[in-house]
């Protein structure tokens, strides 16, 4: 995808992305981070600057567009406990159900914890949550880039 976005051949270039935290972090991977990893390589290949405080989720279609992605309430509230000031998310994802536990006490010294659905907008959960962080949805990976790159 990065050669087709930039019209630079990738052909005699070995790549080696290496991803590094300020804090331990389990596992970066998989079909979500494919909007990020894409983002960063055309970034070194463009040497353009990532805006700072901006993250990503987001599958990437063959066609460029982003795809969704599952557990978006989770990759939100972690994007905004890292400083995230602006998530982008693929289109059709800012409303999400979560799940808010209601405790009843069922008889004296007995107490039944229930979790119930909630839809919500993304936006104001992580408000909820005390956070300010602006939700983007974005269709293309050249939505993408038109945030992320300086």
């Amino acid at each position: 995808m990065a050669e087709k976005l930039t019209n630079i051949s990738l052909n005699n270039i070995d790549l080696l992305l290496t991803v590094r935290a300020d804090q331990y972090v389990e596992i970066v991977d998989g079909q979500s981070a494919g909007a990020a990893l894409t983002t960063a390589l055309i970034s070194a290949l463009t040497n353009k600057k990532i805006r700072e405080g901006v993250f990503v989720t987001g599958t990437i279609n063959s066609d460029a567009s982003i795809g969704a992605v599952s557990g978006i309430s989770y990759k939100a509230l972690a994007a905004a406990e890292n400083g995230s000031k602006v998530f982008v998310i693929p289109k059709g994802q800012g409303t999400v159900m979560v799940y808010e536990p209601k405790v009843r006490q069922i008889s004296p010294g007995t107490t039944i914890t229930v979790y119930e659905r909630k839809v919500i907008d993304l936006e104001e959960y992580l408000s909820e949550n005390g956070y300010s962080v602006d939700i983007v949805e974005v269709e293309t990976m050249e939505d993408v880039l038109q945030i992320f790159l300086v």
